[in-house]
């Protein structure tokens, strides 16, 4: 069953009655969504300006997002067919909207001489136009000096009260009938699925239709399939892919989530940007105090992330999706380098941004001997994680893991200055072969975390607000736990494991707090590989604010 908006912004099915029959190379002109093998319907790519409810959700994208008072002189004269519109200024425009070019002249201006636009994309003070004389107006050409404005029109209106009434139309029938999605199928006269998405292929090119951008039944957000968006293990490269489609959703300043439906790897090997501030490769947003806060997560979809480390046997990569970054240069600026980040805007409140960013099920892979922080969450006030792995190199063997030599490298970085207790670790999260396995970050609220490889594990800075881990594994790390800034902290069982023969991560100690800043308790057991657990061993330096209770043994 296919459906197709009219240009009045009707809905209109593509379905057939007995005898009639489809032009299906008319439909596919107007056709915005499509069943897919699934069953979803897509409005990823489809025109603006349409109301394609129902059988889908409408996004401010393609119902219009205005904004008031926005005016511009153009700074380049376009030609009848150009679709790139430049401004003198742009700011606070939306990603995409409604323009209408005129005379700069009012008292010169008529009822013919206007012509309006909608534009799908902007960067900067460059509008990406979808096509030319909108709206019933006729295409002209426009000298440097023509104004453009996001004025009120007809066609928003009629289209705003072609949703409203579409939705009330599908209220009533559900008033009526149980199962709306059954008196659609009877309203389509069970059209052919394959044959009509055969006879779109090949009017518009196989692949055009893609799935519904739909809303997360465990309560995410929007739903965004990395595949139909240009991002498939099959790239050199995924970084300008995924960068716009951040992007993208930043405009709609929506809850979200990325699914990366395969194993990968999803490769990204993209130069670092913005060097002398957020200094990442792949940038989350900044969004002040003042504005809407919204969540952007990336999920992988090869199921959850198993994870078993060796020092006895090679071992592969475990089963999950993988996204791989290649790049391996960088240098500290303001920030530390990184695979993905991001920076708020100049002097809110410390720099930071107050996006919400969240990973599931994903396998983070860095270069062996990482020079790039993985994921530098410094300027980020909530963060979450689900059943993740980052790791230095491809494998889970110990054994094939060199020595880290660049201190300012860390698998994860979590926030410093946190909004409320927000940094959260669900299920489990394993990092292995960094220089810093993690960063803990203010109030952050850690299930189950394995640190493994790395000369530091757990590096503790300044915070104000206390952190707790109710879980730590640790294993053939140098430095279990560094403190080097004043820290509030629980651990409620950390299991140390030391190595004592000789490689770069011979064991030297549990806690190196020689300034006594941390605060706190500490329950703890260690272990001796062949030898299991072993009382006693346990080994501070300073620490002398922290109280410690080990694991199986009475207390004195």
């Amino acid at each position: 069953m296919i459906f197709a908006a009219s240009a009045l912004g009707q809905v209109a099915f593509g379905g057939t009655s007995a005898g009639a029959s489809v032009d299906f190379l008319e439909l596919s002109a107007t056709i915005a969504c499509a069943l897919d093998i699934g069953g979803n319907l897509s409005i990823a790519n489809a025109p603006i300006g349409i109301s394609y409810f129902p059988p889908t959700v409408d996004t401010p994208s393609n119902l219009f997002i205005a904004a008031n008072n926005k005016s511009a002189l153009t700074t380049t004269a376009l030609t009848t067919s150009d679709l790139l519109l430049t401004v003198a200024d742009a700011t606070g425009w939306p990603g995409s909207g409604v323009v209408t070019l005129d005379l700069a002249l009012a008292a010169a201006r008529t009822a013919t001489s206007s012509e309006i636009v909608y534009y799908i994309g902007r960067s900067g003070n460059v509008l990406t136009l979808q096509d030319r004389g909108e709206a019933g107006t006729t295409a002209k050409a426009w000298p440097v000096g023509s104004s453009a404005e996001m004025r009120n029109t007809a066609e928003h209106h009629n289209l705003l009260a072609s949703s409203i009434i579409s939705l009330q139309t599908v209220a009533e029938t559900k008033a009526n009938v149980t199962d709306v999605d059954t008196a659609l199928d009877t309203k389509a006269d069970a059209v052919d699925v394959a044959a009509i998405q055969a006879e779109l292929d090949g009017a518009v090119g196989a692949g055009a239709l893609v799935r519904q951008t739909a809303v997360d039944p465990s309560g995410g957000g929007d739903l965004y399939y990395a595949a139909d968006h240009g991002i498939t293990p099959a790239n050199a490269d995924n970084t300008a892919a995924l960068q716009a489609l951040i992007d993208s959703i930043t405009a709609l300043e929506r809850n979200a989530v990325i699914i990366f439906e395969e194993e990968g790897p999803y490769i990204f090997a993209g130069p670092v940007q913005d060097i002398m501030r957020s200094n990442c490769i792949i940038q989350f947003p900044s969004v002040t105090i003042l504005s809407k806060q919204f969540c952007i997560s990336l999920r992988g979809g090869a199921g959850r992330v198993p994870f078993s480390p060796s020092s006895y046997s090679a071992m592969p990569l475990m089963a999950g999706t993988k996204i791989k970054c290649t790049t391996n240069t960088g240098s500290p600026q303001l920030t530390r380098p990184a695979f993905i980040g991001g920076i708020g805007v100049v002097g809110e409140l410390n720099d930071n941004t107050f996006v919400i960013v969240g990973f599931e099920n994903i396998i983070f892979l860095m270069p062996p001997n990482p020079v790039l922080t993985c994921l530098n969450l410094e300027y980020f006030t909530n963060t979450f994680f689900k059943d993740c792995a980052v790791i230095a190199g491809n494998s889970q063997n110990i054994l094939d893991k060199p020595e880290p030599t660049t201190s300012t490298s860390f698998g994860v970085v979590q926030p410093r200055a946190s909004s409320g207790i927000n940094q959260r670790v669900e299920g489990v999260l394993n990092i292995m072969g960094f220089y810093n396995a993690i960063r803990v970050g203010e109030g952050a609220m850690i299930n189950d975390l394995g640190i493994w490889a790395s000369i530091n594990g757990i590096v503790y800075d300044t915070s104000f607000g206390c952190s707790r881990i109710f879980r730590v594994i640790s294993g053939w790390n140098k430095t279990v736990i560094n403190v080097i800034g004043l820290h509030p902290m629980i651990i409620d069982e950390l299991d140390s494991e030391r190595w004592v023969d000789p490689a770069w991560y011979t064991f030297v100690c549990d806690v190196n707090d020689p300034n006594n800043f941390a605060t706190g308790e500490i329950r703890f057991r260690t272990v001796v590989p062949y030898v299991g657990h072993v009382p006693g061993l346990f080994t501070v330096v300073g620490g002398a604010n922290l109280y410690y209770r080990e694991t199986g043994v009475a207390p004195a």
